[in-house]
């Protein structure tokens, strides 16, 4: 944004003010004439002419415009630089300075009747020292009746990025100072730098883009339904007002991640830019349509949810939801935003509506318990392991399988992970296998276990396998070669997660132990239950893990700034009557199979819309 001179003449103002040249040894401090911070006979020439020339909302109201051009006059002098403290010409221009100042706070301030003097209380002074007495305050003075409120001289744009440096009680106090400041408090784009200040908290970038298209459709078939003009249905809609385009990253990005209400703001204009140009890509068989800008994100509104969906984790608030159906045991389960999925021992897979609970289809193809599944809610791609050692592929949506794996493993396949390339699993066999994900072909055997293969993570090249042996291990996919070995558990390790770095692991032990990722060293052991601890869940971007247990309950855990330690949040020891097989979660929600045959939701983001929250 280019900078005005105006806007020089203001920032000059505010980082000028109570600059005071030295005095010398012998010159005495003079008894009447105290400045309070805005006064000071240092502050700019130019200040009151800016003053006088823009009146903003919550501005001290003082001289008109055109007696303040006069006075200004008087401040105003050539010049081609900042004329140096200490200078030569320092003096004259402080004097001429000096003069101005007093002209203005004498127009100001209050006059005796019949007499042409000012009425100057300067307050009582601290014995022979001349200083102003503490109790009596900085601004203490009838000159000070003159403040000048800064943040009204500045560009609006200016006063926006000053305001987002705030911290959230910073700008909650500034909705009070007055109407001007309340406006720039509660601002989008105030909020939105308040949000990103938070650690952990973050927006979906995708969904903010399907938000923000769905809010273009709807406006602009507002708009046809108020002309009368007939709205054309999906199939006929006219192709190039498409979501791709009306995203496109030039023109919409900017306006989704920040917003000013004030039509100098880039946002705005971009918002406007984009309004236009999904409008003309519809002109074609609408005519011209004056399109108003698409509603950008309500940050403050997003903020407020976001507060009160940390306050439910912390306090430990959240609406119990238990989704029966399953005719056994639940082994394992998964979810988004849109379904639950979920395996049990009575041989089904089954998929829950996540908002409302209810069941939306029964997957049936395995001839033994399903033990473990993984799903990509994008592409509706599901795998499933089972008991009878076979792994299906699913379509999730159409609900149908789209191949059989069968005798993946010699025993059953007890976990699952994939990319786009790979789908690895770890069986009763001791061994972990690598199948390439378009063919479905075996493409490596790992062997090194001497115990069951209870769980697997695969991140990028790397596989991080935990099996009954008690050993906790990291390979090269690659080669197949054992990159780590993570020592320290006494017994079988029944899950395992990662974190950007940190590998973290439960045990029947039952401790939950916190390595370094790229040494291997053991940073932390944490004892939390007193039974196995079966699962493990990671949200990384809130760096926050979840366990669950055997013993009945789920414990939720942040990991420190350094990334060392984990402590604790809430316990949900009472949610569960029985012991617990998996555990999944988001920034909402924890999702838990348990030997009951129930899945249960623990819902902290009711009644809140956190579609948008990653």
């Amino acid at each position: 944004m280019p900078i005005t001179q105006g806007s020089t003449e203001a920032i000059r103002a505010f980082l000028a003010v109570g600059l005071r040249s030295p005095r010398s040894p012998h010159e005495t401090k003079p008894d009447n004439n105290r400045f309070s911070f805005l006064e000071h006979p240092s502050a700019p020439r130019d200040l009151s002419r800016l003053r006088g020339s823009r009146s903003a909302p919550g501005s001290t109201q003082g001289t008109s415009s055109h007696e303040c051009s006069s006075d200004s006059s008087l401040l105003e002098t050539s010049y081609s630089a900042p004329t140096p403290i200490g200078s030569d010409n320092e003096e004259p221009l402080r004097r001429k300075s000096r003069r101005g100042w007093d002209r203005i706070i004498s127009s100001l301030s209050p006059k005796k009747k019949g007499k042409g003097k000012a009425m100057i209380d300067d307050g009582p002074l601290d014995g022979e020292e001349g200083e102003l007495v503490d109790d009596e305050g900085f601004f203490d003075s009838a000159q000070a009746r003159a403040r000048i409120d800064l943040i009204t001289l500045l560009p609006v744009e200016l006063s926006l990025y000053i305001f987002s440096l705030l911290d959230l009680s910073s700008v909650l106090s500034c909705i009070i100072v007055n109407q001007y400041w309340k406006a720039l408090a509660t601002d989008d784009a105030v909020w939105r730098a308040l949000f990103h200040a938070q650690p952990g908290w973050r927006v979906d970038v995708e969904a903010a883009h399907r938000r923000l298209a769905t809010n273009v459709q709807r406006h602009q078939e507002a708009v046809l339904e108020e002309r009368g003009i007939p709205i054309p249905s999906s199939s006929t809609r006219n192709p190039r007002v498409s979501i791709s385009s009306i995203l496109s990253p030039s023109i919409l990005l900017p306006t989704i991640f920040s917003s000013s209400p004030t039509p100098s703001s880039k946002s705005y204009r971009t918002s406007m830019q984009a309004s236009r140009i999904t409008s003309r890509t519809s002109s074609a068989d609408h005519g011209d349509m004056e399109d108003a800008a698409p509603s950008p994100l309500d940050w403050k509104d997003l903020f407020k949810s976001r507060f009160i969906l940390d306050r439910r984790w912390r306090l430990g608030f959240p609406r119990v939801r238990q989704l029966m159906g399953h005719q056994s045991l639940v082994y394992c389960v998964k979810f988004d935003r849109d379904r639950i999925i979920s395996g049990s021992r009575d041989r089904t897979i089954r998929v829950w509506n996540t908002h409302t609970g209810q069941l939306i289809s029964t997957l049936r193809g395995h001839d033994g318990s399903v033990l473990c599944l993984k799903f990509d809610g994008k592409s509706s791609f599901l795998v499933s392991g089972s008991s009878d050692g076979s792994i299906l592929i699913w379509d999730l949506e159409k609900g149908i399988i789209l191949h059989r794996i069968m005798k993946a493993h010699e025993g059953g396949v007890l976990t699952l992970d994939f990319d786009d390339q790979r789908i690895v699993s770890g069986g009763r066999d001791n061994t972990v296998r690598v199948w390439d994900r378009q063919s479905y072909d075996l493409k490596r055997i790992m062997t090194g276990h001497e115990g069951p293969v209870n769980c697997i993570i695969l991140q990028g090249s790397t596989i991080v396998s935990a099996s009954g042996d008690g050993k906790l291990m990291m390979w090269n996919i690659e080669t197949a070669e054992i990159l780590r070995r993570f020592e320290g558990h006494s017994r079988g390790i029944a899950c395992v997660a990662l974190t950007d770095h940190l590998v973290i692991s439960g045990s029947k032990d039952p401790f939950m132990k916190l390595y370094d990722a790229s040494t291997g060293t053991c940073l932390e052991t944490v004892k939390g239950h007193h039974d196995l601890v079966r699962s493990l869940a990671v949200n990384r971007t809130m760096n926050r893990v979840i366990s669950a247990s055997y013993d009945k309950s789920v414990k939720v855990w942040d990991v420190d700034a350094e990334g060392k330690e984990l402590k604790l949040v809430r316990d949900f020891p009472d949610v569960h009557d029985s012991q617990i097989f998996d555990v999944a979660c988001d920034v909402s929600r924890i999702a838990t199979a348990s030997y009951s045959h129930v899945v249960t939701v623990l819902d902290f983001g009711y009644d809140l819309d956190t579609s948008l929250f990653a």
